[in-house]
């Protein structure tokens, strides 16, 4: 069902202070907070082929973070909410490069820091999941994806354990969107929400077979355009995904204009996938 309803540059000395002041205001409310992320990612581009280059840095420091853990390839997967019996886990996919980049990730990284608000947002809105951030090991998809889908693979292998029997909910926007739609299949992966995803036509579909996914898109998006993923999401429809697909006219991929639209839709999509999961 489809509704209408209604690049990229190093970051900069101010983008890693606004981004640290954003990291740091914990005891900040929620709408300074994000404005203060926000403040990050107008400094640089955004989208499939952002691609800052620098040195891994540590992650800012957040109470809320209790948990961070590190794989041995570099990827780094933090909490944001961390309750003890969750009804739900969500883990968040940050964007990257379209095209071929080592880069390594850091977490001033335009992409990943957007998502720091949008995470706040799920975790006060669905109190009583589990929220997740993976810091991918590198910034692109670099051809095949195997890394960006190998550290999500080890993600999901750190919280299934944790979580024994709660159904797993992936948030991804741009790249991450894709890393999510090719993760559908995995145990435990109740559905997705996609965030300005970047679907092409040809990625494998089997595995989104019954699985509920949101799907949220704007018309103004030039680097992942609402057009261009519908041959991928007919294909899906077509295997029995149960697809919601809501397009927000004006709105483009980095998710800035109308910002507090883009994290209501995430954290009601992720409610909306939770509840059919749990009726399929």
């Amino acid at each position: 069902m489809v509704r209408t309803h209604d690049r990229s540059s190093a970051v900069g000395t101010a983008a890693r202070s606004a981004a640290a002041a954003a990291a740091s205001a914990a005891d900040a409310s929620p709408a300074v907070t994000a404005r203060l992320g926000m403040m990050a990612t107008l400094t640089a581009a955004s989208g499939v082929r952002c691609g800052p280059v620098g040195a891994a840095r540590p992650e800012p420091t957040d109470h809320r973070s209790r948990l961070v853990t590190a794989s041995p390839d570099g990827a780094v997967l933090s909490a944001t909410a961390a309750p003890r019996r969750p009804g739900c886990v969500v883990l968040l996919l940050h964007g990257g490069s379209e095209e071929t980049s080592h880069v390594r990730g850091h977490w001033f990284d335009p992409a990943v820091l957007r998502l720091v608000p949008i995470a706040r947002a799920v975790a006060r809105h669905v109190s009583d999941a589990a929220v997740f951030r993976l810091r991918f090991a590198e910034h692109g998809w670099n051809g095949t994806g195997a890394e960006a889908l190998r550290d999500a693979g080890w993600a999901l292998g750190v919280l299934r354990p944790r979580y024994p029997g709660v159904p797993i909910v992936l948030l991804g926007h741009s790249l991450g969107g894709r890393v999510a739609a090719r993760l559908l299949g995995a145990d435990a992966v109740a559905g997705a929400v996609l965030l300005a995803p970047w679907l092409p036509a040809g990625d494998p579909v089997e595995q989104t077979a019954g699985r509920p996914l949101v799907v949220l898109q704007g018309t103004r998006d030039t680097e992942c355009p609402e057009p261009g993923t519908r041959a991928w999401l007919g294909a899906a429809r077509d295997t029995g995904a149960r697809i919601d697909q809501l397009v927000l006219p004006g709105l483009e991929h980095t998710m800035l204009r109308r910002w507090r639209e883009w994290h209501r839709r995430a954290w009601q999509g992720v409610r909306q996938v939770r509840a059919q999961a749990a009726h399929r």
